[in-house]
């Protein structure tokens, strides 16, 4: 699934655009799943000594209950951007309303981003908060909208678009893998979202 969904980042990086800008970012998604939290806790720091922005996709509020602690060290101390959904979120923050739970997020970190699902998202940078609502889709599983949102956030965050924009390009890439079973988006699904993408930045993008 994480090779997929990389592999489609990458894609959509090189259609989008060739030259490229050079941005580093380091993803780490559920980190205590993946690794000790020694092996993470020096994963980051490696990381941010040589530059990268790092984000954090919370992937289960399970991860979260049972790694709080290092979690929140993590977030405090290494992390620009944080991921989460709802039940993630209210993990994290013990807040049960996830525009709350997005504001208590945001103090540790530069981006905070909360997910809600059919409802949309929320992205606090700095004092700026934003919802951006779903892109219209035909919804048959939802399997990998998270990590497909992210993989646009970042992107839009690689072009240095503003945060409103990225979100908006992470519902549409997760409008497209949830019109399918599983996490491979077809190319022709992929063509729609670059050309939505294209239009988006060439209409919002310049303000």
């Amino acid at each position: 699934l994480g090779l997929d969904l990389r592999t489609a980042a990458n894609v959509l990086a090189q259609a989008m655009d060739e030259g490229g800008h050079g941005v580093a970012f380091g993803k780490s998604e559920g980190v205590c799943e993946l690794f000790s939290e020694i092996a993470s806790g020096e994963a980051v720091e490696l990381a941010k000594a040589a530059g990268c922005r790092i984000s954090l996709d919370m992937a289960s509020y399970n991860v979260v209950e049972s790694n709080l602690a290092f979690l929140h060290d993590i977030v405090e101390n290494y992390v620009d951007i944080v991921f989460a959904n709802e039940t993630e979120a209210k993990a994290f923050t013990k807040i049960d309303d996830p525009r709350q739970a997005l504001e208590e997020i945001s103090r540790y970190c530069s981006i905070a981003v909360v997910k809600v699902g059919k409802d949309g998202s929320w992205v606090k940078a700095g004092d700026s908060v934003h919802y951006i609502p779903v892109w219209p889709a035909a919804t048959l599983d939802a399997t990998g909208a998270g990590d497909t949102y992210a993989a646009g956030f970042l992107y839009g965050l690689a072009q240095e678009l503003p945060v409103d924009l990225c979100g908006k390009i992470g519902s549409i890439l997760a409008a497209k893998v949830v019109e399918i079973i599983g996490t491979k988006i077809d190319d022709g699904r992929w063509n729609d979202a670059v050309a939505e993408i294209r239009t988006l930045i060439a209409t919002e993008g310049g303000r």
